[in-house]
Formats: structure tokens, C-alpha cells, sequence
């Protein structure tokens, strides 16, 4: 184990290997990606944020269906606080992203995957 006092920071042998094993991990993933995407004609939409993505799949909509059948208030205030959470603009609404990947034989002549519109392909 090396330790640096005057930062307060120790990393192990094993540490170092996870980091490794991760960053292999990503670069696997990055290069699947992009056989994927070269291998098969597909049409890319996003990334749109995770407040987009529920907005448009009406969250508002179905939290108000869950919290005027709750049982409690307590789980009312669970299910709105959780809803808030999910979406609010400095936060997971905006960290968060989603991607959309569809064939492009599957998008001829028809609507693209909802809730992604024309505006939001790549």
C-alpha cells in the first residue's frame, strides 16, 4: 500500500487493478459500440435529458395517479419528493441522459420512437 500523508490518501495494489479493470471495461464497451454502429445501419436520437425524457412520458401525470391512491401521507409526500428528485433541473434530471437507437429499417415511413422527436436526432 503507497500512502501520501500530506494529502490523507492511501491506494492499494488492488485499488489500482480495479481502475484498470474498469477503464478496460469502458474501452470494450466503446469499441462494441462502435462495431454495432458500423455493422448495422441505425438512426441515433439524444441524447435528451432524464427531466426531457420523463416530461415527455408524463411523470407529473402518473405521480398525481399514485399519490391520490396512497394510503398515507407519508407516502404521498415519498412519491412527490421522489418525483421532484427525478427531475429537478440542477440534479438527476439533468445529469442524467437517454439515448435512443433504432434500425433504420425499422423508421421507414414511420413516426420515430416515442418520447424522442425529429428535433433530438443526432
Amino acid at each position: 500500500m503507497r500512502c501520501n500523508s500530506q494529502r490523507g490518501l492511501c491506494l492499494s495494489q488492488r485499488s489500482n487493478e480495479r481502475h484498470r479493470y474498469t477503464q478496460n471495461v469502458f474501452f470494450l464497451f466503446k469499441v462494441s459500440f462502435l462495431i454495432l454502429f458500423l455493422r448495422y445501419p441505425v438512426t441515433v436520437l439524444g441524447p435528451i435529458s432524464q427531466r426531457s425524457f420523463l416530461t415527455r412520458m408524463r411523470i407529473q401525470e402518473r405521480t398525481k395517479i399514485l399519490v391520490d391512491a396512497a394510503d398515507s401521507i407519508e407516502r404521498k409526500d415519498r412519491l412527490q419528493d421522489a418525483t421532484e428528485r427525478l427531475v429537478a433541473a440542477i440534479g438527476m434530471g439533468s445529469q442524467y441522459q437517454f439515448l435512443g437507437i433504432v434500425s433504420k429499417k425499422s423508421q421507414d415511413g414511420q413516426r420515430l420512437l416515442y418520447p424522442f422527436d425529429h428535433n433530438d436526432i443526432l
